[in-house]
């Protein structure tokens, strides 16, 4: 049997090395926002909030992912100059809660 030995790479002999990484290739090329998309965008912002499917319905041409993404960075500069931005809409919880091992300290003092 053979001793492992530092090959001096950072892998031992024997080793497989990692994958090479796949070439970064561009599926799609990317559009600007037009002035009257954008338009479009912070006026449908400021009827339906968060709603992005009613956004993307009221933009036209463009996906609820790309408004989201675009969203993003329209928030981020909008906080940075001071405008109010409209809140994140409330999560979701679960209609069955997780289930507890013991009960939670509060619910102990109201058994005794």
């Amino acid at each position: 049997m053979k001793d492992r030995e530092d090959t001096g790479q950072g892998l031992q002999a024997g080793a497989v090395p990692p994958k090479p990484r796949k070439a970064y290739v561009l599926t799609k090329t990317r559009e600007s926002w037009s002035e009257e998309e954008h338009g479009r965008f912070v006026e449908a912002l400021r009827l339906y909030a968060r709603d992005w499917k009613r956004i993307e319905e009221h933009v036209g041409t463009k996906s609820a992912t790309q408004i989201r993404s675009h969203a993003q960075k329209h928030f981020h500069k909008a906080v940075q100059q001071g405008e109010e931005i409209p809140p994140p809409r409330a999560k979701r919880r679960s209609a069955a809660p997780t289930p507890r091992l013991r009960p939670l300290p509060q619910q102990q003092q109201q058994q005794q």
